[in-house]
């Protein structure tokens, strides 16, 4: 069995100073003045190592910025990017509370930290290339919010994108023989379907029946529309306003439109 190999370090003057008597053939000696290896009073310095090669180890040596991961992987710097951001929430009926959402987001490297960030409120999560985080609010959420994430890498380059939570008013369409006002009411406007929107722009499609009319609810805030049907402005007029409270208990004006005409059949309303 042959003898374990031995390592020393050194300089070159203690190497030479041992001379060849002393020198143990199993070792091997660091030469930390000239950055070379002796072997059996062989030397082997950098310049007697090879570049690199597709098929042979040798010497790399990194013409620009270069990052090394946390295992050791060597690979070229690129500055922080945030691809997406996203959450699950999505759109929610104004009035209704938050308590808390899920982020997802997906970079082009790993950071060295990774913030969400809303108003006052900051959260620290794990500081993964992608993945998703539970974030508990300080106070649930009732209105339309953005979160900021914030990714760092190890140089403090930093990337941002913005994901938001919608608190929306709804509008509301759909048909009814329904035309005596005193009947349109809050249970009126909740049986037609429902757009969580932010503005009155947008056409649907329904049909009416004989004896039907077409109907069309939004906050008076969203302003008069002008409606369009087969291609021709007009055919609706405001029949009512009255404060209508929605199914999470948020209460606003609401003007109600109705179609001039019943029995229209298959129709594309187009509101502008």
């Amino acid at each position: 069995m042959s003898a374990d190999i031995r390592f020393y370090t050194g300089v070159q003057s203690e190497y030479d100073a041992l001379g060849s008597t002393k020198i143990d053939p199993n070792g091997i000696y660091f030469l930390s003045d000239t950055t070379s290896i002796m072997k059996n009073n062989i030397k082997y310095s950098c310049g007697d190592i090879k570049i690199a090669t597709g098929s042979a180890a040798g010497i790399i040596k990194p013409s620009g910025d270069f990052d090394i991961t946390s295992d050791g992987t060597l690979s070229i710097y690129k500055a922080m990017s945030v691809n997406s951001f996203s959450n699950n929430s999505g759109t929610l009926e104004i009035g209704s509370r938050l308590p808390s959402s899920n982020f997802s987001w997906n970079l082009n490297k790993q950071p060295s930290k990774l913030t969400i960030t809303a108003g006052s409120q900051s959260f620290e999560i794990n500081k993964t290339q992608s993945g998703t985080a539970a974030i508990t609010f300080a106070a649930p959420l009732t209105a339309t919010t953005a979160f900021t994430l914030t990714a760092t890498d190890a140089r403090k380059a930093t990337s941002t994108k913005q994901t938001t939570i919608y608190f929306l008013n709804g509008k509301y369409y759909g048909v009814s023989n329904i035309t005596d006002t005193s009947r349109i009411d809050t249970a009126f406007v909740r049986g037609l379907t429902r757009n969580l929107v932010s503005s009155r722009a947008g056409s649907w499609n329904v049909t009416a029946n004989a004896g039907q009319y077409i109907y069309f609810a939004i906050p008076a805030s969203f302003g008069t529309p002008v409606f369009y049907v087969g291609g021709f402005e007009g055919g609706f007029n405001k029949v009512k306003t009255f404060d209508f409270t929605n199914a999470s208990g948020y209460t606003a004006s609401y003007n109600i439109y109705r179609s001039t005409n019943a029995g229209l059949g298959a129709t594309t309303v187009e509101v502008k």
